[in-house]
């Protein structure tokens, strides 16, 4: 599966439960941001899991992780060609932490 594929599905996911168009979705904003209930993110984690068929460690798909972010996770556990990615950098847990707002460091 490739990264503009996995983009499509969340996209198409995201605008179907918000009846928005699934163009109107972007990577910088948060799940949270595009008014998506803690139901339907908790739906969301796990329709990527049945959908991707792999399991999602915990974290990943919440209210306050960035769509791009999400993207990424599931990139890199469908094992996507590296090319894909938008940043050269290895994901850190700190990123993570960052995207959802539990840590402060810059």
């Amino acid at each position: 599966m490739t990264r503009n594929e996995i983009n499509n599905w969340l996209s198409d996911w995201i605008a179907d439960a918000v009846g928005i168009s699934a163009d109107d979705i972007e990577e910088d904003r948060t799940l949270g941001s595009y008014r998506l209930s803690s139901a339907q993110v908790a739906t969301l984690a796990e329709d990527i899991e049945e959908f991707f068929e792999e399991p999602l460690e915990s974290g990943i798909v919440v209210k306050r992780a960035k769509v791009g972010r999400i993207i990424r996770e599931l990139c890199i556990l469908m094992d996507t060609d590296e090319e894909a990615f938008d940043s050269e950098e290895p994901l850190r847990d700190i990123d993570l932490l960052q995207d959802i707002g539990l840590s402060n460091v810059a």
